[in-house]
């Protein structure tokens, strides 16, 4: 038989060592240079092209470069959305492993990300060539309610009528 509340202790660590993980990433991504993180960017974006993009290899290179510079945005907007919908995951996880209501974690994690993407914008201002924006903020926050929201419905099945009134 398990122990509940030793499943709860490796539960709690093990998302707050993914939060913190993420957290370090990010932090590491908006302290880079503008032509550091331009530079991560098409590469990733090149190999993206490269992989999904089926005649993208039999194209010239100046139609290839057209090809990146346009799909660059949409893979920048992604990486936000995406480590942040990590970030979520991570935080409402935590938050899960502490007797708390539903909402409530909810929209500590929600606030939680908010407010460190907002700090990350304000952190990314003292990189070279980098400005703070708000639609990153928002697009960051979108991704972690994206994921919590995804994180709440998986578990919402295990919860049972036991929790259904805590919402």
């Amino acid at each position: 038989m398990i122990n509940r509340a030793l499943l709860t202790s490796w539960s709690r660590l093990f998302f707050a060592i993914m939060a913190l993980t993420v957290m370090m990433l990010i932090f590491n991504f908006s302290g880079q240079k503008a032509v550091q993180s331009g530079q991560t960017s098409l590469v990733v974006t090149e190999r993206l092209c490269r992989s999904l993009l089926p005649n993208y290899r039999l194209q010239p290179t100046e139609v290839q470069k057209t090809i990146i510079d346009t799909y660059d945005f949409y893979v920048r907007k992604g990486a936000h959305f995406c480590i942040f919908a990590c970030l979520g995951f991570c935080v409402y996880g935590f938050l899960c492993s502490f007797k708390l209501s539903i909402r409530f974690r909810f929209w500590m994690a929600e606030l939680f990300c908010l407010l460190y993407a907002a700090s990350d914008e304000w952190h990314q201002s003292f990189s070279a060539g980098r400005h703070p924006g708000v639609e990153d903020v928002l697009l960051d926050s979108l991704g972690a309610f994206c994921a919590i929201t995804v994180f709440w419905m998986l578990t919402k099945e295990k919860r049972g009528v036991k929790e259904h009134g805590s919402q």
